[in-house]
């Protein structure tokens, strides 16, 4: 294999592109980059767990790394892409294990996502205040609304999610 298929973010349309470009050019190498543990995860499903309508966190998982590699995709969660050098067609990435590495593209596609904006005033840190960015904020939020006696930590039922945050 070769001329890699390059893509910097694993949720919905990261993996969804590399699936399709998996498909479509067997022969070439794809690799995915993802800076967190979350993958393939329903952004708009969170609202809806942490009502309560949706039963458990895993309820909104649309593939889990193990599918991701069946599709001969190479997945590399913990790896955050720092820079990109479109001359010499190359990425540079910080694995949280401190190694760094730098991986030739032929074709890059970005597809990081957004995150919120909080306004003129800093609420990080501020208690009851949360963004809702990823599967862990949507546990740490189901668990803050919930009551102390009540709570359910199964609902969080994911490997992956952040325990202490919750």
């Amino acid at each position: 294999m070769s001329d890699p298929f390059v893509v910097v973010g694993a949720d919905a349309a990261g993996l969804s592109a590399a699936s399709k470009f998996r498909r479509e050019a067997p022969d070439r190498d794809v690799v995915v980059f993802e800076k967190g543990r979350w993958i393939s995860f329903a952004y708009c499903g969170m609202p809806y767990f942490i009502e309560g309508r949706v039963e458990r966190l895993s309820n909104l998982l649309s593939l889990s790394p193990s599918e991701v590699a069946e599709r001969g995709i190479d997945l590399r969660r913990g790896h955050e892409v720092v820079s990109v050098d479109s001359d010499a067609k190359t990425v540079a990435v910080e694995a949280a294990t401190g190694e760094s590495l730098t991986q030739p593209y032929s074709d890059l596609l970005v597809a990081t996502g957004g995150r919120a904006v909080t306004g003129p005033f800093d609420v990080r840190g501020v208690d009851g205040a949360f963004t809702l960015h990823d599967m862990d904020a949507a546990a740490a939020m189901d668990a803050y609304i919930a009551p102390p006696d009540e709570y359910d930590p199964a609902r969080a039922d994911v490997s992956a999610v952040d325990r202490e945050r919750v």
